[in-house]
C-alpha cells in the first residue's frame, strides 16, 4: 500500500507541476495602421483590449488617428472607438491568464495632471497603480506587477463632456499557459490508480 501511495503522490506533483509554464510576449502596438479596430488580433498571446466610458459602457479600442503637430510618439491603441476625440476614460488590457506584466510604453499627449494605471488581480483587488499624467512622448514605465488579470489605463477625467487622448504603444508581460502533462506522467498516474483499485479488491476478497 505504501508502494502505491508514493506513486501516486509523484504522479501528482509532477501532474500538478506542468500546468504552470511561462512565454514571455512582447507586443508593438506601433506597427498597426492608423484607426485600426483592435478586435481579436491579440487573443492568441491572451490578450483583449476595450475602452470604458464613465458609466461603464465597453466599446471596440483603435489606434490613434491622424496625429496633430504635437504628437510625437508613432501610432498606439487609444483610449476612443473612433482613433481620435472624442475619447472614453478608460482603456482595458484584460489578460486571459495571469501575467507577470514588466513595461509598457505610454504617450499621454502633454500632461492633463490626471492620467494613472492600475493593475487588477481575476478577483478584483489592486495589485499597483502609479500616476502617468506628467509623462509626454512615449515613454517607458517598468512596472514588474505579478498576476495581473486587468491592466486598466484612465485620463481621469470623469465628466461625459470631457475628452483627453492617450495611447499605450507596447507591453511586455510573461503570461501563465497551460502545458500538457507528459506521457509518463499520465501511465504513472493511471498505473498508481489501477494498482489502487486491485489492492482494494484483494483486500475486499480477503475479508469475505
Amino acid at each position: 500500500m505504501k508502494k502505491i501511495t508514493l506513486i501516486l503522490s509523484v504522479a501528482l506533483v509532477s501532474l500538478l507541476s506542468t500546468q504552470s509554464v511561462h512565454g514571455q510576449i512582447f507586443l508593438d502596438f506601433t506597427t498597426l495602421p492608423q484607426n485600426t479596430p483592435i478586435t481579436t488580433q491579440y487573443v492568441s498571446q491572451g490578450l483583449t483590449v476595450a475602452t470604458q466610458d464613465a458609466n461603464g459602457n465597453f466599446g471596440t479600442a483603435e489606434t490613434t488617428g491622424v496625429s496633430p503637430s504635437d504628437w510625437t510618439a508613432p501610432t498606439g491603441i487609444s483610449n476612443s472607438t473612433t482613433g481620435e476625440y472624442p475619447t472614453t476614460e478608460f482603456l482595458n488590457l484584460s489578460f486571459a491568464l495571469p501575467a507577470d506584466v514588466q513595461s509598457f510604453t505610454f504617450n499621454n499627449y502633454g500632461d492633463n495632471g490626471l492620467s494613472y494605471y492600475a493593475a487588477f488581480n481575476s478577483t478584483g483587488t489592486l495589485l499597483g497603480t502609479g500616476n502617468i499624467a506628467a509623462d509626454q512622448g512615449e515613454t517607458l514605465i517598468t512596472v514588474n506587477i505579478p498576476n495581473v488579470s486587468l491592466l486598466k489605463f484612465s485620463n481621469g477625467v470623469t465628466s461625459e463632456d470631457s475628452s483627453w487622448e492617450f495611447a499605450v504603444n507596447s507591453i511586455s508581460y510573461t503570461e501563465a499557459t497551460a502545458a500538457t502533462p507528459e506521457p509518463s506522467t499520465w501511465a504513472m498516474l493511471l498505473g498508481g490508480v489501477g494498482l489502487l483499485a486491485f489492492w482494494q479488491k484483494r483486500t475486499r476478497g480477503a475479508l469475505l
